[in-house]
């Protein structure tokens, strides 16, 4: 797996533009002119000027937004996302009820369309580059799920085994072993109380590092005494993560103060975690035996003293840990591997296809372009020509070349994800 807007937005940067010193075209913003790695657009191809690129782009110019006039009392304001002019520069309002005259302060933002229309041919290329590099290094074949649709545990609690409620916030603590480029998946949360709930309960999933919880997961309770399965929406947990640090450990589970007057957790009472299990426990040795070479799961609850009063984290020094309750819940796991890291830390290999792919997203565009002046229908011709031409010094047969030359070298990279590929069979030869 691969997070696709992670990796296109840290290529973002990576090609720029170079500023125009022609007074009659719009000046770019300054996130448009840099570039690390040393690559402008106009360097790529000879048809890649400043000119061009205005001249075959959309006719701003023609775009009728409304001139700002001050709001009389009792009059409808501005909400966010409004567009108006007001001498001669265009502004988007970012704030609802917007009194305020555009160009003084933040709750209006100036938009320069040509720098918005240059982002986006960027962001779109850098899409295509990415789709090139799957197929052509078989990223997608190449790597594999670990191990896919495993419970933590099997089986159930007994009904009279109930937890005391006692208003801890209780759950499990989960710490992922040091693989770089492994993403952890729970796709189903599975709960057994005394009682149905009439509202869902919240899970909440917190990291040690973070104060605010990850994420907060309304799960139904809807069977007294039995155990009962909640598909959601994947909670994804990573080792390396830019939301959260390096390491560390989550907390998933609930307030016990949320459960109504009546309800209690059933836990299972013959399941111990943090010791290597039995061969001859069935599935639940097989279950070990996948998750526990990624993940560590350890049941936990924090007393009501120790917890914030926004529902933030807690005191983590406050944890105490209960090896032999499941406070009710079960995960349904799944690992796989996640390169996003991997492609975002080798971003400067991707660097000349990925300026090929934004030459030959202008040059197609400029061959459409439905600008109606003289510099836009010399443009037309030129890109279209290009657009047809299939010698070595054509665009697309550039662009395919860059492409199958990204040379990522996946050898060594994490044996988990991506092991060798080592030829089967015997292997014959003289012998000298």
């Amino acid at each position: 797996m691969y997070r696709l807007s992670e990796i296109t937005e840290a290529m973002q940067g990576r090609i720029g533009f170079k500023q125009t010193n022609d007074p009659d075209l719009p000046q770019l913003l300054d996130s448009l002119t840099e570039s690390p790695s040393g690559l402008y657009a106009q360097d790529v191809h000879p048809l890649l000027t400043t000119n061009n690129l205005f001249q075959a782009s959309e006719n701003f110019s023609a775009y009728n937004y409304p001139e700002w006039e001050q709001p009389e009392p009792d009059e409808s304001t501005y909400d966010i996302g409004t567009k108006v002019q007001k001498d001669g520069a265009v502004y988007e309002s970012t704030s609802d009820e917007n009194e305020t005259v555009p160009g003084v302060d933040d709750s209006w933002e100036e938009i320069d369309n040509f720098s918005l229309y240059l982002m986006n041919a960027r962001a779109a290329a850098a899409q295509k580059t990415l789709a090139a590099v799957f197929e052509n290094k078989k990223v997608d074949r190449n790597t594999k799920s670990i191990f896919e649709n495993i419970y933590l545990f099997d089986s159930v609690g007994n009904r009279r085994n109930q937890v005391i409620k006692e208003d801890r916030f209780v759950g499990f603590q989960i710490k992922l072993k040091k693989h770089k480029h492994i993403a952890a998946l729970i796709r189903k949360i599975g709960t057994q109380f005394s009682a149905a709930i009439d509202e869902p309960i919240n899970l909440y999933l917190y990291h040690s590092s973070q104060d605010e919880p990850l994420e907060i997961i309304p799960i139904d309770v809807t069977k007294a005494n039995s155990f009962e399965w909640r598909n959601i929406t994947d909670v994804v947990l990573h080792f390396s993560e830019q939301e959260y640090d390096t390491g560390g450990v989550f907390f998933l589970g609930y307030y016990e103060s949320d459960l109504p007057v009546g309800c209690q957790a059933i836990t299972r009472d013959n399941y111990t975690f943090g010791r290597p299990m039995c061969r001859t426990c069935g599935s639940d040795y097989r279950y070990f035996s996948q998750w526990s070479q990624y993940m560590e799961f350890m049941p936990m609850a924090v007393n009501s003293g120790s917890l914030a009063a926004e529902r933030t984290l807690f005191d983590i020094g406050a944890v105490g840990y209960y090896p032999s309750t499941t406070f009710g819940l079960n995960f349904h796991l799944t690992v796989k591997c996640d390169l996003t890291e991997f492609l975002i830390e080798n971003l400067d290999v991707m660097d000349q296809a990925f300026a090929n792919h934004l030459a030959y997203e202008f040059i197609n565009s400029f061959s459409y372009t439905l600008r109606d002046n003289s510099d836009a229908k010399q443009i037309r011709e030129k890109a279209a020509f290009e657009m047809t031409r299939s010698d070595v010094g054509g665009i697309n047969p550039i662009m395919i070349r860059s492409d199958r030359a990204l040379d990522f070298d996946f050898s060594g990279f994490n044996t988990a994800c991506l092991p060798c590929n080592r030829p089967k069979g015997v292997r014959t030869g003289s012998l000298l």
